[in-house]
């Protein structure tokens, strides 16, 4: 069976981007005797970027025949004018011309709509827009909320099998996208940062500036999130400002990540409380500078709006830091791992930091270390991946 790997994360995709590139390597890593894997890149970044750590890949060059073909398939009408017709798609042509049998998606992908004759799998990682669409990233002209909701409503029904995170995240998918429970695989989130070949042969170092911020300073709380709305930066900001004035305590945080939708927002109201010797915001930081910012922080803190896992908090897990997380918005599976604080009263996360400050419990850091090996850690996800990719064979067997 001819598989190929759709990778079309950018440079700029942040955490979609680690998990591409470790879900990448973990199938690659599984050498199935009974498939024949090829990487397929939409971009150039990511194209250099997996050539820089040895997978051989084939480039796919969008052009206007792609949007093209995108407009003609905004409507159902025009996807059957072009079916009767016999006019194919830029991009199934160029699949079909190279044999693959199955397109693997790594995380919900426009091109999906292209694939009526060949066969995809897709892991879906967020549907929240359907719980805040008031948000300003789901109103974007581009990938704003009718585009989210329409490619992830086709690839829920259209993909041969689907992927999610957990299992929350799959009864989610299922009643939302009226999509069959059997058809929804359970595959945790993965990160490069933590153990396998990419994490290994890295050769980036950390840098001056990264490097004597964290020797220089030694308590500091780390957020490493891309300034979007849902991301909730604001939140720790007003913490911050309770723990100044109230408590008479000044905290860092470290933010790092591309300066998307929010961030004027975030820069402006920092300014506005005056908070510019308590935030430290690095926009672009390196794997080593991530790792090292991990294992020196007091704790991860994340008053997202989105996430039944993420990775940071996996990542935490893994670098043994401790972790604080939205109540109630962790799957329960990795809910007692962590400290939970409520993202509409800032003094719930105030009082926690007072009173915590140094010690946030060695007892939930080594049982989330253990959680790790025992569930996330790459032997465990190729066990998965394999698994999967034996269900893929087993389907196709009787066609073929």
């Amino acid at each position: 069976m001819n598989l190929a790997f759709f990778f079309d994360a950018s440079d700029k995709d942040g955490g979609i981007l680690q998990h591409q590139l470790k879900q990448a390597e973990i199938i690659k890593d599984i050498l199935h005797p009974k498939i024949n894997l090829k990487f397929v890149v939409s971009n150039k970044s990511a194209d250099q970027l997996l050539k820089k750590k040895k997978f051989d890949t084939v480039f796919y060059k969008q052009n206007f025949l792609d949007r093209f073909f995108f407009i003609l398939y905004s409507s159902n009408f025009l996807i059957f004018l072009t079916k009767k017709l016999g006019i194919q798609n830029k991009f199934e042509a160029f699949f079909k011309k190279k044999n693959v049998d199955i397109i693997f998606f790594p995380g919900v992908s426009n091109f999906s709509i292209f694939c009526s004759e060949i066969n995809f799998v897709t892991y879906i990682h967020e549907i929240y827009y359907l719980v805040r669409p008031d948000l300003p990233e789901y109103k974007g002209k581009y990938n704003g909320f009718d585009l989210r909701d329409k490619i992830t409503s086709f690839s829920a029904k259209k993909s041969m099998s689907v992927i999610v995170d957990t299992e929350s995240k799959k009864k989610e998918v299922s009643n939302y996208y009226n999509c069959h429970l059997d058809k929804i695989n359970v595959i945790p989130l993965s990160s490069n940062l933590t153990e396998g070949t990419l994490a290994e042969n890295s050769s980036e170092k950390t840098g001056e500036k990264v490097g004597r911020f964290i020797k220089e300073t030694r308590n500091y709380y780390f957020y490493p999130a891309q300034f979007w709305s849902h991301k909730n930066h604001v939140y720790l900001l007003n913490t911050l400002e309770i723990l100044r004035t109230r408590y008479k305590k000044d905290f860092s945080f470290v933010f790092c990540g591309h300066k998307k939708n929010n961030f004027r927002f975030v820069e402006k109201k920092i300014l506005e409380l005056g908070l510019q010797k308590n935030v430290i915001v690095f926009d672009y930081v390196n794997r080593q500078e991530m790792i090292d910012l991990y294992k020196n922080c007091s704790a991860l803190v994340m008053p997202t709006l989105i996430g039944n896992i993420s990775l940071p908090v996996i990542e935490a897990f893994y670098f043994k830091t401790p972790v604080f997380y939205t109540k109630n918005l962790l799957d329960e599976k990795y809910r007692p791992f962590v400290n939970e604080f409520d993202v509409n009263d800032p003094n719930s996360l105030a009082e926690i930091l007072v009173s915590k400050n140094k010690s946030f419990g060695d007892e939930k850091i080594n049982q989330a270390f253990k959680f790790f090996n025992e569930n996330l850690s790459v032997y465990k996800l190729q066990e998965q991946y394999k698994k999967f990719l034996d269900i893929l064979i087993y389907k196709t067997n009787i066609y073929r």
